[in-house]
């Protein structure tokens, strides 16, 4: 992975370039009698040759009013993603993320997710609530 900063604090702006290669050393084996499957070995995806690359446009807003070391984090974060693979599946995806710390120890990050390809899709929404010590 590689990020080149485009522009720093407090709003930074950056574009990633990301990777992956994957090979694997055994394939699934599927047992098949009389025309049905009956058992697999290594019942997961094993990618053979596999090849992905991806580039990521991602801005972070950051508004504290103070920065200082064991600042609380407030931040907006946006990033947009496009990639494809050797499998030709292209994709593209939106992940929006806020996070804000309150000055009694307390913190709120909320975070959702939006993934488009053509060969699967997916949405995820998450949100945390914690308190640090």
């Amino acid at each position: 992975m590689t990020e080149i900063l485009l522009y720093d604090s407090p709003d930074a702006l950056k574009l990633i370039f990301q990777g992956d290669y994957r090979n694997t050393a055994h394939q699934s084996i599927s047992i098949i009698i009389d025309n049905q499957l009956v058992d697999m070995i290594h019942p997961y995806w094993t990618p053979d040759k596999y090849f992905d690359g991806m580039i990521t446009l991602e801005w972070n807003h950051d508004y504290r009013r103070f920065e200082y070391c064991e600042a609380p984090e407030r931040y907006f974060d946006v990033k947009i993603t496009g990639g494809t693979d050797s499998v030709n599946n292209p994709s593209i995806e939106g992940v929006l993320a806020w996070k804000h710390e309150f000055d009694c120890n307390w913190g709120l990050e909320l975070k959702g997710l939006i993934h488009r390809s053509s060969q699967w899709n997916a949405e995820g929404a998450w949100a945390t609530m914690y308190y640090r010590f």
